[in-house]
């Protein structure tokens, strides 16, 4: 089977090395505030970002895998080895609103436990846009094409998808709703 989109190779394996960097980053300076003592606004503050950074790049790095989708199915590179899931058994899929809006949250249901599984995708942009600057995600753009593809392919062949349009912001987005 022809593979019609992917994770981006560098995007995703660069996250496994940069998530455990800002772990320890936040852990760094929220150790070091607090030994500071002096809990005003500025201290507080900066306690709070902290651990926001903290917990979204532990519950990042827990989900975000390379994965491959063909007309078929879905194979996904874990620790174990590939997986594949078909579309059927495809729950949801939408976007992930962060700095550049090119992640994707995938759920799906493992058909040997029986459980909801949920994959973080860092996909490959195949017409990349040109950026200046900053680039920030808007709430109202349009879906990339790879959440299109699975979510189209689900709809036909599961049921009981559940189909939001509505792309979330990032802190305990990875939670099911």
């Amino acid at each position: 089977m022809p593979i019609l989109y992917k994770s981006s190779p560098f995007r995703t394996y660069s996250y496994y090395i940069i998530y455990p960097v800002l772990i320890c980053i936040s852990i760094f300076f929220i150790r070091g505030l607090f030994s500071y003592g002096d809990f005003g606004f500025f201290s507080i503050a900066m306690i709070l970002i902290f651990i926001y950074v903290l917990i979204t790049s532990f519950e990042s790095l827990l989900k975000l895998r390379y994965v491959e989708v063909t007309e078929n199915y879905i194979s996904i590179r874990t620790i174990k080895g590939m997986k594949t899931v078909d579309f059927k058994d495809v729950v949801s899929v939408y976007n992930l609103i962060n700095i550049n809006g090119a992640s994707i949250i995938l759920w799906y249901k493992d058909t040997k436990t029986k459980k909801m599984k949920v994959v973080l995708i860092r996909p490959e942009e195949k017409n990349p846009s040109p950026r200046v600057g900053f680039p920030l995600y808007s709430y109202g753009s349009s879906e990339l094409s790879m959440t299109k593809f699975i979510k189209e392919k689900a709809i036909k062949e599961n049921p009981d998808y559940i189909n939001k349009n509505n792309p979330r912001w990032f802190l305990f987005s990875i939670n099911y709703k």
